[in-house]
């Protein structure tokens, strides 16, 4: 195994990026280390880095000053690690379109991006996996198209917690889902409806689902759904609609 360095420019500094280039059988597997907390940064170049096929924790997280990101660059890319431009508040909108290679988002992706007010998820049908507390925290999102995750077999805890603008989402695109892990979104405090009756597959509900939804009115499912719901949170009945 042999290591090189590599430099990632940005405003006239440079930052280490340990570990850069992992070479295994004569391919490269790339992690990224060392660029979170790093509030100055308000732009980053990533042309460099179009061999990645790995981003490990931490990337860009609390660059709280970061406006914009181009990330063509890693279309490579299939596991995208935990805190994965976490509370990155200056950012309003991103393009993951180009990460058609992406099957594994970590943890706390995007979580608590407060001015973050548009996603592009489309081309991202490779799409597995995704854990704990998927855009959990980004408050300014009014709705969200996931019709191009309809390839995701899991989802963690906590998904879109607490995105407390949202109004509407369709959640069809995840027929393959069999489970709604604790706190689904949980505190979407402007969530008038939901219709979770086209998800075929699911086979478990968890603990405060649709906790604090103080505007929801209606829940399509079901009727062993229903069964699902109640179990978790009974106070939810009087808006079952069973189809």
């Amino acid at each position: 195994m042999s290591y090189k360095r590599k430099y990632l420019k940005y405003k006239e500094k440079y930052i280490e990026l340990k570990n850069q280039n992992i070479l295994r059988g004569g391919r490269p597997i790339h992690y990224f280390n060392d660029l979170d907390e790093h509030p100055e940064i308000t732009s980053i170049d990533l042309s460099d880095v179009s061999y990645l096929t790995r981003i490990e924790n931490n990337f860009l997280c609390r660059c709280t000053r970061l406006t914009s990101i181009n990330l063509s660059p890693l279309s490579n890319v299939t596991i995208i690690g935990d805190n994965f431009m976490r509370e990155c508040n200056s950012l309003t909108s991103i393009d993951l379109s180009y990460l058609t290679r992406l099957e594994t988002i970590g943890s706390f992706f995007l979580c608590r991006c407060i001015n973050l007010t548009n996603i592009n998820f489309n081309n991202l049908l490779p799409i597995r996996h995704i854990e704990d507390n998927f855009l959990s925290g980004c408050r300014s999102l009014t709705n969200l198209d996931l019709s191009n995750l309809r390839e995701v077999r899991s989802i963690g805890q906590n998904f879109m917690m607490n995105c407390s603008s949202l109004t509407s989402i369709d959640l069809s695109p995840l027929i393959n889902v069999t489970a709604l892990n604790q706190g689904f979104l949980w505190g979407c405090s402007s969530l008038t409806s939901i219709d979770i009756s086209r998800l075929r597959n699911l086979r478990y509900i968890g603990h405060n689902f649709l906790r604090n939804c103080h505007s929801l009115r209606k829940i399509i499912c079901t009727k062993d759904q229903k069964d699902m719901i109640l179990f978790v949170n009974p106070i939810l009945e009087k808006y079952i609609v069973i189809i």
